[in-house]
């Protein structure tokens, strides 16, 4: 189990978290929707064995409203299921690549994008898709397609939206394939969640007393 949590690489602050922690109250009038979403990561990980490789793709065009949370959530539970699980940002990717061409190092790096059971990429859509972008992102999601290993994504970006930014069309028609599509409800937690912490913060310093 530690093995598979270090090899996974789940975020600090969203290692310890289960479902129980996507709590959709804080979603307010599109607490209903959120709760949908909430079925489907659910029905995804009671279904998992049965899917056939298939992934999500988790997107909404507002930041902060819990689309890594609960990709990371989804994570963990599948961790605890006994399946070695990979995540990285999008941008980390980029970055590491580039880093291991000094190296030639991009061999290991790029085996264990394609290999793990399930790869979690976080922020997809962030990082300009130009030429070698493309390329890279398209092995590794191609591998991952014909080897039906699941590819769960976050996005602030459709499939349209990723193919106006200059994403190639063969990652957008794999993803299609290949993930369920899941859009988020509209409300940004970050921001609700700042008024929170504004609110208590006021509090302990005894303001408005």
């Amino acid at each position: 189990m530690a093995g598979r949590l270090a090899f996974a690489a789940i975020p600090e602050r969203y290692r310890t978290l289960v479902m129980a922690d996507f709590d959709t109250r804080w979603y307010g009038n599109d607490q209903k929707d959120a709760d949908a979403v909430k079925a489907v990561a659910r029905g995804y990980l009671g279904n998992y064995y049965t899917l056939d490789g298939r992934g999500l793709y988790l997107y909404s065009n507002t930041k902060g409203n819990g689309k890594t949370r609960l990709a990371c959530i989804i994570a963990n539970e599948l961790v605890k299921m006994g399946i070695i699980v990979k995540f990285a940002t999008a941008g980390d990717i980029l970055e590491e690549i580039k880093r291991s061409w000094d190296s030639n190092t991009e061999y290991g790096l790029m085996s264990d994008l394609k290999t793990a059971e399930v790869l979690v990429i976080d922020d997809f859509g962030t990082v300009s898709a130009k030429g070698w972008i493309n390329e890279k992102f398209y092995q590794i999601i191609n591998a991952r397609y014909v080897s039906k290993r699941p590819t769960i994504f976050t996005s602030n970006c459709d499939l349209a939206t990723l193919e106006r930014m200059q994403y190639d069309q063969r990652i957008t028609s794999r993803i299609k394939e290949s993930c369920f599509m899941v859009m988020f409800p509209g409300s940004s937690l970050r921001d609700k969640k700042n008024a929170q912490n504004q609110m208590d913060m006021k509090g302990w310093l005894g303001v408005g007393r």
